[in-house]
Formats: C-alpha cells, sequence, structure tokens
C-alpha cells in the first residue's frame, strides 16, 4: 500500500510505509541487550546511537546482513545476547517529521 501525505492540497510525500520511514526517519533503530556493558566492542561495526548500561542502540540501513554478523562478533568476543529488537516507529512519526519539514 502506498502513502501520500498531503498538506494545504500539495502532496508533500509519498511512498510505502516503509520507504516514508526510511527516507524521513533515516535507518532502522535497533535495540541490543547484552549480558554485561561493551566496553567498545561495537566500534566501528554499527553506528552507536547511545548505551545504557547492557542495553546498546544502534543504526543501520542493512539489519539483514549487519545483525547477523554483529551477533557473530558478540558471540566470538563471549559477549551473551539478551534480545535484538527493531524499535518500532509510527506513520504519526513520518508526518510529524514532513510537516515541520515543510514551510
Amino acid at each position: 500500500d502506498r502513502i501520500a501525505i498531503v498538506k494545504k492540497g500539495t502532496i508533500v510525500a509519498q511512498g510505502t510505509a516503509r520507504e516514508l520511514k526510511a527516507a524521513l526517519l533515516g535507518d532502522p533503530l535497533l535495540k541490543l541487550q547484552l549480558d554485561r556493558p561493551l566496553n567498545g566492542l561495537l566500534e566501528g561495526l554499527v553506528q552507536v546511537e547511545r548505551v545504557e548500561g547492557n542495553v546498546v542502540y544502534y543504526r543501520t540501513a542493512v539489519p539483514e546482513t549487519t545483525n547477523p554478523r554483529l551477533i557473530r562478533h558478540l558471540t566470538e568476543q563471549g559477549v551473551g545476547v539478551i534480545s535484538l529488537v527493531e524499535i518500532e516507529r509510527s506513520l504519526e512519526e513520518v508526518y510529524l517529521q514532513v510537516v515541520s519539514e515543510v514551510g
């Protein structure tokens, strides 16, 4: 399904939900929970947004290839992965981004 965002009678953005999220909100944000703090083990592997104790938030354009490589790297280093999830981004966030950008 395709979506169009209209502002003052003009289409200001359109595409699938996935396309709009990628174009307007950037790469997907992922949450990785580990069994202990990382101490820099992800340097150069992913774009780390923030670290909260044993939880790392990062972005990647290609999670399909990055995530398996990342988990393999952590496992080889003896770090246990508790969970890895993508932080869901809503169409409301897309809409708010569009209307705040477009004059």
